[in-house]
């Protein structure tokens, strides 16, 4: 976190900033979404580049659309000279690519209000995981929203919300929201990548990771056979394995294989 102290109403008022992904609140991750994948020449540009400086300040919800008399404050801001500090707040967007936290945690789309994977998918099973990030790889090959929901109802769904039911409802969700649920699991992703580096291989791209076993390339359904011994009886068991005890399994197997 950050300190900054401004001078609003002849009150001199301190604020905590988030300077890394792990520390923001929801409403300030939809901010900063909105800000980064927004064309830098796009007419609302600017406006966007401020919603998210006093977003990250405490003074606009995304959800909400709540402003706490922003001229006021841009005011106070102008006067104090802080624009370029504000401008250094968002910085971290261009160079932080991977963080633990969930941030989306909770959303209601139709009559479900639907939860998500805790912080580093530590309830996530391996079925789970492999499934989503095909999915992840086969939107970023594709671009298509339809692939995009897939991956999301999955993402949220649990044994009482099937994954189809929530599908049904986000094709006109909030595409904000879906972006931002995009970028949080490959921030999550790239986190689970680095902690099992010889499991995961990067390739010249950031929107696709490669799976190694042993020298040999493969995808992960190669590698569910692997671990099931290529017993298809075994397939569903494999599949409600944890997913990081599966992943450190894997990693263990290749330090031996070295």
């Amino acid at each position: 976190m950050k300190s900054l102290k401004i001078e609003i109403d002849g009150k001199l008022r301190a604020f905590q900033i988030p300077d890394k992904f792990n520390e923001l609140s929801e409403s300030q991750y939809l901010n900063i979404i909105q800000f980064i994948t927004m064309d830098s020449k796009s007419e609302h540009y600017e406006g966007v580049k401020l919603t998210t400086m006093l977003a990250l300040l405490g003074f606009y919800d995304a959800r909400k659309k709540e402003r706490k008399s922003i001229f006021k404050i841009f005011d106070a801001i102008i006067e104090a000279e802080l624009i370029d500090d504000l401008l250094q707040l968002i910085d971290f967007v261009k160079t932080e690519q991977d963080f633990t936290k969930f941030i989306i945690r909770d959303f209601k789309i139709g009559n479900y209000k639907l939860t998500g994977p805790s912080d580093r998918f530590q309830n996530m099973t391996f079925g789970k995981f492999i499934a989503v990030d095909m999915l992840a790889t086969a939107y970023f090959s594709s671009r298509s929203d339809l692939i995009l929901d897939k991956m999301i109802a999955l993402l949220y769904s649990n044994e009482t919300v099937r994954a189809k039911d929530i599908e049904y409802h986000l094709h006109d969700f909030d595409k904000n929201i879906k972006t931002a649920i995009l970028y949080n699991y490959i921030g999550i992703r790239n986190w689970i990548s680095k902690k099992y580096p010889l499991v995961f291989s990067s390739d010249s791209t950031s929107s696709r990771t490669n799976i190694q076993l042993g020298r040999q390339e493969n995808n992960w359904l190669t590698v569910r056979r692997h671990i099931s011994g290529n017993d298809v009886l075994k397939l569903s068991k494999v599949d409600e394995l944890d997913a990081h005890e599966t992943l450190r399994h894997l990693e263990e197997e290749l330090k031996k294989a070295a």
